[in-house]
Formats: structure tokens, sequence, C-alpha cells
């Protein structure tokens, strides 16, 4: 009875250690959707703005309004400027976000590999308890 009691006390330790560490990875998943998501928006907003800029180059172009055309191609130049730097951002944030990805990944697996050896580890020694129980 002792000995089955034991082995739900060290099952349910393992399961508990097992669940904090989900819930961990979970938290960083969230995190970095909402990160995802941040800068999707950012970007469609700067889209927005270049083809704004645009439609108002075009509309000083066909008015003939050669201040509202200056004013206008500056204003392009700037949304160009501000979404080519939204894109260089971007493609540093993914693959910071890549790396981040592996080593979570190499770190859940070791984990893993850690936890299956900790349990052989105690199922070993707790069947050879029994064994010297029965002896």
């Amino acid at each position: 009875m002792k000995k089955s009691f034991l082995v739900a006390c060290v099952a349910g330790a393992l399961a508990f250690t097992a669940c904090n560490n989900a819930g961990t990875q979970n938290e960083e998943t969230t995190t970095q959707e909402a990160a995802l998501e941040e800068a999707t928006s950012a970007l469609e907003e700067a889209e927005h703005n270049l083809r704004t800029a645009e439609l108002n180059l075009e509309e000083a172009r066909v008015i003939g309004d050669e201040e509202a055309e200056k004013a206008a191609e500056q204003a392009l130049q700037e949304a160009q400027e501000a979404l080519e730097n939204l894109k260089n951002d971007a493609e540093e944030n993914l693959e910071d976000l890549q790396e981040g990805a592996e080593e979570a990944l190499d770190s859940a697996k070791e984990q893993a590999e850690e936890a299956v050896d900790s349990v052989k580890e105690k199922a070993d020694e707790l069947g050879s308890e029994i064994e010297e129980s029965l002896n």
C-alpha cells in the first residue's frame, strides 16, 4: 500500500512539473502572437498611408497644383520610407522569433528527455524496492 501511494505521489509530482512548464510555453506563444498581430496592423496602416499618398499625388497632378504636387511627392516618399523601415523591422523580428522558437523547442526536448529519464530512474528504484519487499 505504501509503495502504491509513493508511486502515485511521484507520478503526481512529475505531472505537476510538466504542467508548469507547459504554462510558461503557452504564455510565450501568446506574447509572440500579440507581437505578430501588432506588426501586421502596423504594416497594413503603412500600406494604407502609401496608397493614400499615391492618390493625393495623382489628384494634385490632375488639378495642376504644383505646391500640392510637391507636398504629395514628399508625403509619398515618407510613406515609402516608413513602409520599407517596417518591412525591415519585420524581417529582423521574424528572424528573432524563429531563433526563439528553435531555442524553446530545444529546451522542451531537453526537459522531456530529463523527465523521461527521471521517470525511468524512479520506476527502476520502485521496482527494486518492490522486489526487495517481496523477497
